[in-house]
């Protein structure tokens, strides 16, 4: 179906004048307004591409090299729908040839700086690359001039299908979104260039999306958080689609369990305040793709539904052709039900429990500190309320050379990766270790979620750390049980500003109640540079507890 309908001028024709698909239409249009070039293209530059290498910023590079992409992906769309408006096709042709001109489609970040590796290694935004130009070219067919469609396929085999053929790239062996992004893409783009070669090739794409989903918990939890769920998960599902069509559905990769399992995930991740578990590098602000919702909903109606609107969005992603051309596809009507289910998980594979009361969701882990996209976590918590996250996980940072480097002296030198910018307890003056032996573990019953959590902070002297999160109707009870040390802080992180009252401390409609004889809060800021390069101020509430103690204890009252 997704092969004939992307091709079939009359369905087209029908999006033209068809209602509900004029929302879309005018978001594509505003972002072709927003994104075209209207001169010359600018080149990407050699001092551009270096200066990743120099100082580890990724943003002046690829700013320009995603406006590339996304202008030609919109400009694509628009030349479908509007095929009398000879401006787009132009355009089209002329980012073609641009993007085909460029020394490598590896982004700075994925590779090493040398010529004889940069061009044919196969990273995430290459193939995402590879199979938009090819589809692109697929589906306006002759509109495109026979040079162009020509050197799109030179450029394919030289840069992706020569090194499949010759070698196993390091990403097949990955159980993260790299999987599912680089080898559904090129296999994507195999099966409209080289059908039989891909083919012959399937055992091999399959044992790539397996290892996808072996990345998953068994209760179908991304350990790389919401973000990456949506972007490993859609690629994921975009190819599993052409894979039904191009086998005739032979080959189902949705005729599975724990895929299932994993494509209703995202429901699991929504807090009140329509806010996402933000754990790894997820956002506090997360959605979803509407068309991947809707896809999934008709694969799994008694699992997956369709998300409220204000939960999902239509455009997005990194090169975004594949899931905009998705989205007129499987737009969804516009009398669709649309339904948040608000439930509670217990998620032991995962390490994590969500619960979701009246006026509150409350989520907390364990875990190792080694995790995918690991952030120095193990016993941290969310409390959300109709405010949004109010005690929160601070979620990704700007992605940076140093980002990618997991020891303590970089990537956790970061607050929002550090335990320093999560509510959990700073012993003997320091944070968690990374690491996969520095773990915890979580049990809940009934109201109650206790975590022991000592062994994510690997002090030898510091034998135990018990977290009990008792929930009830009114809000949650935080009590720390720990053994002899020679400091305790407790630390709790917003993004709301605090109000320090008489034994509470006031954060939008929340009250965190302390014992004021036997402590007293402090404020501090940071700044987070977010993953978009803004910034905000994170404030961290301590208290300094008497190690003599053993024990401090918490109210959060709702209201």
């Amino acid at each position: 179906m997704i092969f004939d309908r992307l091709k079939d001028v009359a369905f087209w024709n029908g999006v033209r004048k068809d209602a509900r698909y004029a929302p879309l239409i005018a978001e594509a249009e505003a972002r072709w307004v927003a994104l075209r070039y209207e001169g010359e293209i600018p080149v990407l530059s050699f001092a551009d591409r270096m200066l990743f290498y120099k100082t580890g910023d990724r943003k002046i590079f690829e700013t320009p090299y995603f406006r590339r992409r996304n202008s030609l992906s919109v400009a694509a769309v628009l030349a479908l729908i509007d095929p009398e408006n000879d401006i787009y096709i132009d355009y089209v042709q002329r980012m073609l040839w641009a993007i085909c001109d460029e020394y490598s489609w590896a982004v700075p970040a994925h590779t090493k700086g040398d010529p004889a590796t940069d061009v044919d290694e196969i990273d995430l935004f290459n193939a995402e690359t590879a199979f938009a130009v090819t589809e692109i070219c697929e589906v306006l067919g002759a509109r495109i001039d026979c040079a162009v469609r020509e050197r799109v396929k030179i450029e394919v085999e030289r840069r992706i299908f020569a090194t499949y053929r010759t070698r196993v790239s390091w990403y097949e062996t990955l159980d993260s979104n790299w999987a599912a992004v680089c080898g559904g893409n090129v296999g994507g783009a195999m099966m409209y260039l080289e059908p039989a070669l891909f083919e012959h090739y399937l055992p091999r794409f399959l044992d790539t999306m397996r290892r996808f989903i072996s990345g998953f918990s068994e209760e179908g939890i991304c350990m790389e958080g919401t973000s990456y769920w949506n972007y490993g998960f859609a690629n994921f599902t975009w190819f599993a689609d052409m894979l039904l069509d191009f086998t005739h559905g032979r080959v189902d990769l949705f005729d599975d369990d724990k895929t299932a399992r994993v494509a209703a995930y995202m429901h699991k991740s929504f807090l009140k305040g329509n806010t996402t578990v933000s754990f790894s590098d997820g956002t506090r602000k997360g959605k979803t793709f509407d068309a991947l919702q809707y896809y999934l909903s008709l694969r799994y109606p008694d699992t997956v539904s369709l998300l409220p609107r204000d939960c999902s969005y239509v455009l997005g992603g990194n090169v975004i052709w594949m899931n905009l051309s998705r989205a007129f596809v499987y737009a969804p009507p516009l009398d669709a039900v649309r339904v948040m289910r608000t439930e509670n998980y217990d998620l032991p594979m995962a390490q994590q429990v969500i619960v979701n009361e009246g006026r509150y969701s409350l989520f907390a882990k364990a875990g190792h500190n080694a995790e995918q996209y690991n952030h120095n976590d193990g016993g941290s918590f969310i409390l959300s309320t109709d405010a949004g996250q109010v005690l929160c996980d601070i979620g990704s940072g700007l992605y940076t050379k140093q980002y990618f480097r997991f020891a303590m002296d970089k990537r956790y030198a970061i607050l929002c990766n550090s335990s320093l910018g999560h509510s959990v307890p700073i012993v003997n003056g320091m944070p968690q270790l990374c690491g996969e032996q520095y773990a915890g573990s979580i049990v809940h019953t009934e109201n109650r979620i206790e975590i022991e959590m000592a062994g994510a902070y690997g002090q030898a002297d510091f034998t135990s750390l018990s977290r009990v999160l008792e929930h009830h109707d009114g809000g949650v009870t935080l009590t720390d049980s720990f053994s002899a040390c020679r400091s305790f802080t407790e630390r709790f992180v917003t993004m709301l500003e605090p109000t320090v009252e008489e034994g509470s401390v006031r954060i939008a409609d929340v009250r965190l109640v302390f014992d004021p004889y036997a402590m007293t809060p402090t404020v501090s800021t940071e700044k987070h540079v977010t993953h978009e390069s803004g910034e905000e101020t994170v404030y961290c509430i301590d208290f300094a507890v008497n190690p003599a103690h053993g024990r401090a204890r918490f109210d959060f009252v709702i209201g």
